[in-house]
Order: structure tokens, then C-alpha cells, then sequence
């Protein structure tokens, strides 16, 4: 079954303290028709409902050539690790390296399984954050947690433990200003599709990060701020779609960018970078556009984003499969 990312975005709250809000069934703090994008109370975004009415796809005299790398050749070593990592223990070094950038140190539980893992790199309000997600398909209730917490390395503690409803939050903070959340729910399916049993998040404040690779075969009109991407496989709530693999990416452009990105979009250059969409239903970037490559999937759209009042545009790209 074919989820679109979009859908499932409010279910990163959780984790991320992020709310990604979509058109055509999302909602927002305060928004009315919205795309993904990282928003808190300063932040909305807005797309227009231009789902009803098509748009013709512009023609330039020379399609636009996509100058970038070939995303087939480039994405499959970036997630084969991470669906490497699905079904092994957190202590397996595969495990520990690719959730080591924010430390060795950094405590995970012994005697769980791996069925999701993921990294989330952000830039909100000139600060960046690098946020590595991972669950478990096994269980842990409150007093196994704090068991847990009290066990952490020295220059960990366990800052906060609280239940409400199934949910069980576990908060554990380093010296250095590091973070893991982590959180049970005692109503969780092993085989279901909304939260893992167990899930946590590590979390740091961060000055930079090498842009990945696989960024580059996506195109994206020059001058824009890259503001967000995701890596992912497995259930995650950082894996948008909740399970498969999944890649994520947000540029952030001034408002008067916007004729620009859509003239560019539709100039003939997402086709030649690989990628194919419904000519016949398209319906213009300012909505949700259906694209494929390969065997990956996914949607590309431009999105309003609004921050103390002054507004920008996102181009959001989102793949899984």
C-alpha cells in the first residue's frame, strides 16, 4: 500500500519536537493548507490548494540538463546501513557506529532488537541539531526505564521519567548539553504501523554538518539554504512513512523566489535528473506532485513557510520505498 509521507508527518512531534504539516489532509498550530517544513509557535506553512484546478507545465525553448549525480547511484550506500542494522542488538558495532556521531558514550539499552533507525539534521533559527532516532521491538515499562536511566555512564543522568496514558517518557541529559529521549508505549503492535514499543532519540545542538551526497542528485534551484534532511529505515517516527527507507530534504529560499522555483521545477530538469511524474494530473509544485525513479517513490512540492512575520519558500523533497 502506497502511504504518502505527508500523511504521517504530526507523528514526528514525539521525538523531533518538529511539526511537518501537509495540503490535502494536514493540520497546523496555526495554518489553514500546509506542506512539510519544520514549524513551532514563530513558524507556519502555507501551500495553496491549486489541486482542483491543473496547471500547464511550462516550456522553454532548452530543457534545463541536470547537472548533478544520478540519485539510484548515489542513495543505495547511504541506506544500506541502516537496513543493515534492522534486527541486531543496540550494543552491535554496526549499531553503535551509525549512531556514534553523537558519541560512544552515549547509553542505549542491552537486549532489544533494532526495527528502526534513522538520522534527522535541522536548522531552525540560525542554530542547527542533529537528531539520530532508533526503536526497538520489545517493550520497556516505567520502572524498567528508570533501572535503565540509573545505570547511565558518568556525565549522563537521568533528568526526568513520566508516564501519561501508554505513553512513558525518559529523559536523560549529559554535561555537555546532550539529550536522549526515550519512549515506551504499552499499546504498541510489534506488527503494527503507528509507534515502535520502544523508541529513542539522541539529540545535540550542533555549529555544522557535511551535507550528504545524496543530496546533490535531487534539483533544487541555486541560492537556497538547506534547512532539513532525514535518513531513515525502518519504524521510525523520524521515517515519515513508518516503515521501508526513506530520504527527506528541505531548502529554504526568499518569498520572491517563488516564480523562479516553479518556472525551474517544470522547466524540464527534474525529468532529466531521473525522475518522471504524471504530466496529465500534474497539478503544479505548489501542491503535491507525485514522482518516481526506479523503484523509489515519493512527492516534491513547494511550500510557503512564514517566521516572525516574514515569509520564504521551501522546496521539499521526500523519497522512500
Amino acid at each position: 500500500m502506497h502511504h504518502r509521507p505527508y500523511v504521517s508527518l504530526l507523528a514526528t512531534a514525539a521525538l523531533s519536537s518538529v511539526l511537518l504539516v501537509a495540503c490535502g489532509g494536514g493540520s497546523g498550530s496555526n495554518s489553514t493548507t500546509t506542506a512539510p517544513a519544520t514549524t513551532d509557535a514563530a513558524v507556519t506553512t502555507e501551500v495553496a490548494q491549486s489541486t482542483l484546478a491543473s496547471t500547464t507545465v511550462a516550456s522553454t525553448s532548452a530543457p534545463v540538463e541536470f547537472e548533478g549525480p544520478s540519485f539510484l547511484d548515489v542513495i543505495e550506500p547511504v541506506v544500506a546501513p541502516y537496513t543493515a542494522a534492522l534486527g541486531l542488538a543496540p550494543e552491535n558495532a554496526d549499531v553503535r557506529a551509525l549512531l556514534s556521531a553523537l558519541g560512544e558514550d552515549v547509553p542505549l539499552p542491552t537486549g532489544l532488537l533494532i526495527n528502526g533507525i534513522g538520522h534527522r539534521w535541522v536548522k531552525e533559527f540560525g542554530a542547527t541539531k542533529d537528531a539520530q532516532s532508533a526503536s526497538f521491538d520489545q517493550f520497556l515499562d516505567k520502572a524498567q526505564l528508570e533501572t535503565f536511566g540509573a545505570s547511565v555512564p558518568s556525565g549522563w543522568k537521568q533528568a526526568s521519567s513520566a508516564t501519561s496514558g501508554s505513553l512513558t517518557t525518559l529523559l536523560l541529559t549529559h554535561t555537555d548539553g546532550r539529550r536522549v529521549v526515550f519512549v515506551s508505549d504499552s499499546d504498541a503492535s510489534v506488527s503494527g504501523t503507528g509507534r515502535a514499543p520502544l523508541e529513542l532519540s539522541l539529540s545535540t545542538d550542533s555549529p555544522s554538518s557535511e551535507q550528504p551526497t545524496w543530496i546533490a542528485s535531487l534539483p533544487a534551484l541555486s541560492g537556497g539554504e538547506l534547512v532539513e534532511y532525514i535518513e531513515a529505515s525502518g519504524r521510525i517516527m523520524d521515517n515519515l512513512v513508518g516503515a521501508g527507507e526513506y530520504v527527506l530534504v528541505r531548502w529554504r529560499y526568499p518569498a520572491t523566489e517563488l516564480e523562479a522555483l516553479k518556472a525551474y521545477l517544470t522547466s524540464g530538469v527534474v525529468q532529466s535528473a531521473g525522475f518522471t511524474y504524471d504530466k496529465d494530473t500534474f497539478n503544479g509544485f505548489e501542491a503535491l506532485v507525485d514522482i518516481a525513479i526506479g523503484n523509489w517513490t515519493g512527492t516534491v512540492l513547494i511550500g510557503t513557510a512564514s517566521i516572525d512575520g516574514v515569509e520564504y519558500q521551501d522546496l521539499v523533497w521526500s523519497l522512500h520505498r
